[in-house]
């Protein structure tokens, strides 16, 4: 190996880290090959180095936009699953509440849900009760943040 050689191996491990040199090697080495050109020295593959380079652009952009989409969503799993644990959690407060606390929250609900202009008798109202009813038991029995939730979650 020349002295050139090992400078243009060198300036490829400075710039492309060792792993990056490796995978443009790989990378030069098969498109020589499926262009029947020989290729004897590292030298000869810095015709190749341009499109290496753009390529891993192209894939390093659609990795973090994979990367992106799947941390999107698992927050919205998280969203969702912590919204399942906010019903949950209403419903046991709700149940173990004296009735007479059951009563006000009900009557309370009903009354927000009214002033908000819901309409109590279709399907829509009785979602509306609920999220009102919901707030209130929070408001009252104070149900775990997010944060905590996840705390309490992971621990």
């Amino acid at each position: 190996m020349t002295q050139a050689e090992q400078q243009y191996a060198l300036t490829l491990i400075q710039e492309l880290t060792f792993e990056g040199a490796l995978a443009f090697v790989d990378y030069g080495v098969n498109r020589a090959r499926a262009g029947n050109y020989a290729v004897n020295t590292l030298s000869g593959l810095k015709t190749y180095c341009g499109d290496f380079l753009r390529e891993r652009d192209t894939l390093a952009k659609a990795q973090a936009a994979a990367a992106n989409r799947v941390r999107v969503e698992q927050a919205k799993a998280e969203a969702e699953e912590y919204e399942a644990f906010r019903r949950s959690e209403a419903d046991r407060l709700f149940a173990a509440a004296r009735a007479e606390v059951r009563q006000t929250i009900e009557a309370d609900s009903i009354a927000q849900a009214k002033a908000r202009g819901g309409f109590l008798g279709s399907s829509a109202g009785s979602i509306v009760v609920r999220l009102e009813r919901d707030k209130i038991i929070d408001k009252r029995f104070s149900i775990p943040t997010l944060g905590e939730w996840r705390t309490k979650k992971f621990n």
